[in-house]
């Protein structure tokens, strides 16, 4: 199972899917994991926190925090940042015992370990 997990959206496949070349031979060789959201290649608009929030039964981000000790780098709109951040919260509170909260404080120590980082703008 790839160890790095890159998870991303942008509005077209044909025109916003800059590195996918690179993305589909670093996924063959089995050192990435590609998840891919384009809002506007189909009817109903598809985005990056639907994408993790589906993502193996809906495991996949809290394994990937909990179980494998990985780290969490959002970059991207403001809007879309804060979904996907909400969509972590949600996800963690779920299977942490002190829920919601127990998540915020998480993300908020792998803050400061820098293992959570997100770089957004409008």
């Amino acid at each position: 199972e790839a160890q790095n997990i890159l998870v991303f959206g942008c509005r077209k496949s044909s025109m916003d899917f800059y590195y996918e070349k690179e993305w589909e031979e670093m996924k063959a060789k089995g050192g990435l994991r590609v998840l891919s959201a384009f809002s506007q290649d189909q009817n109903h608009k598809l985005y990056v926190q639907k994408v993790l929030r589906e993502a193996d039964e809906g495991t996949l981000i809290a394994r990937h925090i909990l179980e494998n000790n990985g780290c969490i780098y959002i970059a991207g709109g403001a809007k879309m940042a804060r979904a996907v951040k909400d969509e972590i919260v949600e996800c963690l509170g779920k299977i942490l015992p002190t829920g919601e909260k127990g998540a915020k404080a998480l993300l908020q120590k792998l803050q400061r370990a820098g293992k959570f980082s997100v770089e957004a703008w409008s």
